[in-house]
Parts: C-alpha cells; sequence; structure tokens
C-alpha cells in the first residue's frame, strides 16, 4: 500500500511531533553521530540481524553489532556524520536515504539507502545498507586502512611503532648484509632444524620431563630462545586491552599468540592500531574468561 508517510530534505524533528522522534532508525542515527554506541545499540532488538553490504557478512545478535559499530566509530574522525536526505515510514518498515559529511560538506561516493524492518516493541529487527555500488565489498580492507589512517592523523605518535615494523619485517625478512647471515627468506636447512630443534624445548618443558624427543641443544641458544618467548608471554597481562567496550581490529590475544613465533613483526602493528583507551579503570568483569586468567595472581 501507500506508505504513511514521507518526510524529506530534513532530520531535525519539528517539536511536538514525538512520532518521528520515536522511530528507531532515525534514534540509530542520530546515536551514531554522537557516538553514543550504546543508545545506537538499544535502538536494536537483542537477536537482530544487520547486514553492511560492505562487509562479507551480516553481524547477528547485538554483541556482533556493537564490536561492528566501536569500530567503525574508532575508523572515522568526530567530524564524519551520517546524514539523512529522505525517510520512508511504513507499517514495520522503514526506509532512509543517507550520506555521509565532513564538517558539514558532502562526501563523494558516500551516499546509501538503508532498509529496516521494525519490531511490535518499536525496534530495528533486521537492517540492510546499500553503498553507491562498486565491484568488490572493501568492508573489511577499506575498514583497516581507514582507521590506520585516521589514528595516525590524530595521533602522529602511531607512525613510530608504524615505521618501526616496516624497517624490522625489511631488515629481519628481506635485507642482505644488515644482520648476519643470510636474510629469513634463505634460511639453510640447518638453520630451520635448529627452529624445529628450539620449538619442541619450548619452555624447556621437554628436557625437564626427559621426553625422547628431546634434543640437545647449546645451551645458549636455549637461553635466548626462552628469554625471547618469556618476554613475549608477559604481554598476556595486557589481554585486559580487548573489552566489549573496546575492540581492536588486531585483537590482543592473536597478537601475543603470534608473538611467540615472530615477537615483535605481531607487536608492533598491534601497537600502531589499538583502539584508544578512554578509560582509567577497568573492573575484572569487563574481561573475558582468558583475560581474567591472565590477570590471576598465579600468573
Amino acid at each position: 500500500g501507500a506508505p504513511d508517510r514521507v518526510v524529506s530534505n530534513s532530520m531535525v524533528v519539528p517539536a511536538g511531533t514525538t512520532s518521528n522522534a520515536n522511530i528507531a532508525p532515525l534514534k540509530y542515527f542520530e546515536a551514531w553521530n554522537r557516538r553514543d554506541m550504546d543508545d545506537a545499540i538499544r535502538q536494536f532488538a537483542s537477536d537482530a540481524t544487520y547486514d553492511d553490504t560492505a562487509f562479507p557478512e551480516p553481524f547477528v545478535g547485538q554483541d556482533a553489532l556493537r564490536k561492528h559499530l566501536l569500530l567503525c566509530a574508532e575508523c572515522f574522525p568526530p567530524s564524519f556524520s551520517f546524514e539523512v536526505e529522505d525517510f520512508v515510514e511504513s507499517d514495520g518498515a522503514v526506509c532512509i536515504k543517507w550520506h555521509v559529511e565532513n564538517n558539514g560538506e558532502e562526501l563523494p561516493f558516500t551516499q546509501g539507502c538503508s532498509f529496516y524492518e521494525i519490531s511490535r516493541e518499536g525496534l530495528i529487527s533486521d537492517g540492510i545498507d546499500f553503498l553507491v555500488p562498486s565491484v568488490v565489498q572493501p568492508g573489511g580492507a577499506r575498514l583497516l586502512t581507514d582507521t590506520v589512517r585516521t589514528q595516525i592523523t590524530e595521533e602522529p605518535v602511531r607512525l613510530v611503532p608504524l615505521a618501526v615494523w616496516i624497517a624490522y619485517i625489511w631488515i629481519v625478512f628481506f635485507s642482505d648484509g644488515i644482520l648476519p647471515g643470510a636474510n629469513a627468506l634463505q634460511l639453510e636447512q640447518r638453520t630451520w632444524e635448529e627452529v624445529l630443534q628450539l620449538s619442541l624445548n619450548f619452555f624447556l618443558v621437554s628436557p625437564i620431563l626427559n621426553l625422547p624427543l628431546s634434543p640437545t641443544i647449546h645451551p645458549m641458544l636455549e637461553g635466548v630462545f626462552n628469554l625471547l618467548l618469556s618476554w613475549a608471554a608477559m604481554f598476556a597481562g595486557f589481554l585486559s586491552d580487548d573489552r566489549k567496550d573496546k575492540p581492536n581490529l588486531f585483537p590482543m590475544l592473536p597478537a601475543v599468540v603470534g608473538m611467540q613465533f615472530l615477537t615483535s613483526a605481531f607487536l608492533l602493528p598491534y601497537l600502531a592500531i589499538r583502539s584508544r583507551e578512554t578509560r582509567s579503570n577497568v573492573a575484572m568483569p569487563d574481561l573475558s574468561t582468558v583475560a581474567r586468567a591472565c590477570e590471576s595472581p598465579l600468573l
């Protein structure tokens, strides 16, 4: 049937028109522009499905959607806002046409249209965004590049770990003559055998248990190898840096696991793109199970 009403060229709700002000998708847009993600999430049903077509998979449930919105908010500077051009409301559904502005100026190729299904409780139960068409879905890669660019612009100090990481990767994996021996891509068979043997003696567990698979290795090599592993393992105490209200594009847990193999190759990019900390105190219930375990006095 015909839509109940059409509102054009304004997101401002005139005084006294509470029906428009209570439309969940409009409240969602307004909350997003304030970066109030708690209020934004409250506009969705607990089992809502949200399909941002710039990304390969839809987000199901409030937890997945919250993480997505927080990452997007980290990506975009505060001057970015989603402006509603038109919206149409019908029985149980809302369609919104929007674009993105930066300091009040419309950005090119940021127009889109969103469709929402509304539950009986007045919350968004299903939503989908359609952007200006593109050949591929660049969501994850674009989010990463936009996040890095925004973070470096707002905090130039992030260039330090990023520059050190690039230098580290070049020196360790590709350069010849800077470090003794061949680069990591041209290692001899004997070197790979030593790496395997050191890995088998991980934290000296095999020698202590006198396992038959434990090889005999030069004690200096074992000492240096396990010292580096211990240094990397101590960063498990920083798993509290990942929380529901502070997700990271590169989570800390994979970074700590990767550091057991390539140390700074994982730590440096994490430092460059980690989300900003906005809280001075973090309570234990806010942490994941793994993070709480790593905060245990036993460790």
